[in-house]
């Protein structure tokens, strides 16, 4: 069985929840392989709301998501609760951001999902919640220590 992408929350208060709710809602029409959100699953039900939009929503763990992919969104929780409203980041928005970009990079270096998705983070937001200087290397910094990442290029 393929392993399911790792979509990352993005800013909260950005596009990032939207996109992952329009491409689950889309899922079909558009052949998506297999992927679960990296977040706060109460968050990603009220940004639906907020969107007008229907859609279920499932917490899971990281192994059931390909299963729970065909009949609703799979979530798997960071432990970070988001609050921020569109438009408006908040208190909140660093820390979920920067977990679910940590979460998706330790589940495909222990081989959990087959790849890293990032939906658009604000990078002005997250570096100082990560303690790492804005440098050209910043996103490189946030793998965990003692993973390699690969392109496919």
């Amino acid at each position: 069985m393929a392993k399911p992408l790792a979509l990352t929350l993005g800013e909260p208060a950005g596009i990032g929840p939207d996109i992952a709710i329009k491409a689950w809602l889309r899922r079909n029409e558009l052949k998506l392989p297999a992927f679960y959100l990296l977040g706060d699953r109460d968050f990603v039900a009220r940004r639906a709301d907020i969107l007008g939009l229907d859609v279920d929503l499932a917490d899971v763990a990281v192994e059931k998501a390909v299963s729970t992919f065909a009949s609703a969104l799979p979530i798997v929780a960071t432990g970070h609760v988001a609050t921020a409203q569109p438009g408006r980041p908040d208190e909140t928005s660093a820390q979920a951001a920067l977990a679910s970009i940590r979460h998706a990079v330790a589940d495909v270096a222990a081989g959990r999902a087959g790849a890293v998705v990032t939906n658009p983070p604000r990078t002005f937001s997250i570096a100082p919640a990560s303690g790492i200087p804005v440098t050209p290397n910043f996103w490189r910094s946030l793998r965990p220590p003692a993973t390699t990442c690969r392109s496919r290029s």
